[in-house]
């Protein structure tokens, strides 16, 4: 394109910027989710991600709880639109993020909600003929727990190397979306979409397993 002198650039330098600087909106997003384009939640952290997790955060309390939160949240959304159509999309998710992160909540305190009459103690269990039931509960928790980290074990090795890193760094140590991208030299939004993606194949692959969780 041939340019008459400065003034032209630069308003067509403005033009372009503006167009990339133009925020995607709820519909576009809701367009892409409808068509399982795994962008649109990149672009939904995007737009709404900050104030999803101060949601968050305010009920759980921990920076690492309050993302998983989210990747929780995001899958909801990305199994529910469609056929779900809200009109407010940002508060559509901001009631997904609530409810997900109240649920985790409550699942970290159930022990301590349980009445104290409820509570056998373990001498108590002991003299009340408790104590093999109690052995036993445990060694099929331990069985369970067990077969579970087996068969995550083999769905790792059926990953790609760098989706190997990303679901190690995440899940066994714990790393931030930020500190996964850093590490690994990629978008966040790049990690984001593959823990999301590698959420859905280990569901597909535990379930296929046999294996509830």
């Amino acid at each position: 394109m041939a340019y008459d002198n400065g003034v032209d650039r630069r308003a067509a330098g403005s033009r372009l910027l503006t167009r990339m600087e133009t925020p995607v909106t709820d519909r576009e997003i809701i367009k892409k989710l409808e068509a399982r384009d795994e962008s649109a939640l990149t672009e939904l952290s995007g737009r709404y991600g900050k104030q999803l997790k101060g949601i968050a955060l305010g009920i759980l309390g921990s920076d690492a709880d309050a993302e998983e939160c989210l990747n929780d949240a995001y899958l909801k959304v990305w199994n529910a639109i469609p056929p779900a159509a809200p009109d407010d999309l940002q508060a559509y998710v901001s009631a997904v993020v609530r409810n997900t992160a109240v649920n985790m909540y409550h699942a970290a305190h159930r022990q301590k909600d349980i009445p104290a009459e409820r509570l056998v103690p373990l001498e108590d269990a002991e003299t009340d003929g408790h104590a093999g039931t109690l052995a036993t509960d445990n060694c099929a928790a331990e069985a369970e727990l067990g077969a579970l980290a087996e068969a995550m074990a083999r769905y790792i090795k059926t990953l790609p190397e760098r989706d190997q890193k990303v679901f190690v760094a995440r899940y066994r140590y714990e790393a931030s979306i930020a500190q996964i991208a850093r590490k690994l030299g990629i978008p966040a939004g790049t990690v984001m979409s593959t823990l999301f993606r590698l959420r859905k194949g280990l569901a597909a692959f535990l379930k296929k397993e046999g294996i509830d969780i």
